[in-house]
């Protein structure tokens, strides 16, 4: 029996598209950690049976100083659900013949207690799921002050010995599956989750002069400062505008939709599609900072209007030289008064 662990729409787009042509669907159980936003209504079809983690609500739209002046309520929350999760982890273990177990990161309390206890029922197949452009580019870099709260945070939720380490690094998982081996940043075994040719139909036959933001919950974690981030899409949206383009924003799962007020609201999708069936689907124009899903529509997809713009807006604080070298130049926004021109 499988178990595949997952939190988020582009996992399960992951595991609908590609990893459940691996694994075979009535063998599966399928593990929901409902911690970014993720319906819960949607599994019915996909495994054998499906069953339900608890999370922490306040790490939804998050920042780590937000928790860190709520820390007692948040750490009293953590440690319930992480109670409850152990407990279930246990029940799945002994109830059923696990021989495989797929996880979507590696690093989370969640996933390393999950990870701990496959262990302990001898589950030598452990694999890691590529959890998007983080299995290709290292983005650890942040400020200081950044790293010591998160640190101290940290601390308290029960990483162990993950604490000082990142995503892909537990050594307790065997391999790797990514859609792009290739490009990956890890110097362990790497499987590929493509088995067959792939792609996705656009919905629409003709192409609609629009730009679709993937946002980036950059305020947040503090990559950059607020007037930084709106400034720069303020900018977009007016250049847009001025091109005669439409301008659309779509938001990431962690990101607070707060600060978005000032702007228009229908320039908001509301919907849990994953950003690169958005963009195809609608045969729109993809710009980010620094979204995974621009990676994949070039990388993967061979999608050519899809365009990175950390270069216009000094992204210092994250470590982008690996990112420079594997997205092509043309796929890049150095200047935004000189985008569309």
């Amino acid at each position: 029996m499988n178990l595949v662990s997952l939190h988020s729409p582009y996992h399960l787009f992951l595991y609908r598209n590609f990893l459940k042509k691996i694994v075979e669907k009535e063998k599966t159980i399928l593990l929901i950690y409902p911690y970014q936003n993720i319906a819960l209504n949607v599994f019915k079809d996909d495994a054998k049976s499906i069953v339900y983690a608890q999370s922490n609500k306040l790490l939804n739209r998050f920042n780590y100083k937000t928790l860190f002046f709520n820390f007692f309520s948040f750490l009293a929350e953590n440690i319930k659900a992480n109670n409850s999760n152990i407990e279930l982890f246990e029940r799945i273990f002994k109830e059923n013949k696990i021989n495989t177990l797929y996880v979507f990161t590696d690093n989370l309390p969640f996933y390393v207690n999950l990870i701990k206890i496959a262990k302990k029922y001898k589950v030598e197949d452990r694999y890691l799921v590529e959890d998007g452009l983080i299995h290709y580019i290292d983005l650890s870099a942040q400020k200081k002050i950044d790293y010591v709260f998160k640190s101290i945070i940290k601390m308290f939720l029960g990483y162990g010995r993950q604490l000082f380490k990142g995503y892909g690094s537990n050594k307790l998982i065997a391999k790797h599956f990514c859609l792009n081996p290739e490009l990956s940043r890890f110097n362990v075994e790497t499987l590929s989750l493509i088995k067959e040719p792939f792609s996705i139909e656009p919905t629409s036959s003709c192409k609609i002069k629009e730009i679709i933001y993937i946002s980036q919950p950059l305020s947040e974690i503090n990559y950059l400062s607020l007037e930084e981030e709106l400034g720069a899409i303020n900018k977009l949206y007016h250049k847009a505008l001025e091109k005669g383009y439409k301008f659309y924003i779509k938001p990431h799962p962690r990101e607070n939709l707060k600060k978005f007020r000032g702007l228009p609201k229908e320039l908001i999708i509301h919907d849990d599609s994953i950003a690169e069936l958005l963009v195809i689907n609608r045969r729109a124009i993809a710009v980010s900072p620094i979204s995974s899903a621009i990676f994949n529509l070039v990388n993967i997809y061979g999608y050519k209007d899809a365009y990175y713009v950390f270069d216009a807006l000094n992204l210092n604080s994250v470590n982008l030289e690996d990112l420079t070298s594997k997205i092509p130049k043309e796929n890049r926004i150095f200047n935004l008064d000189e985008f569309l021109n």
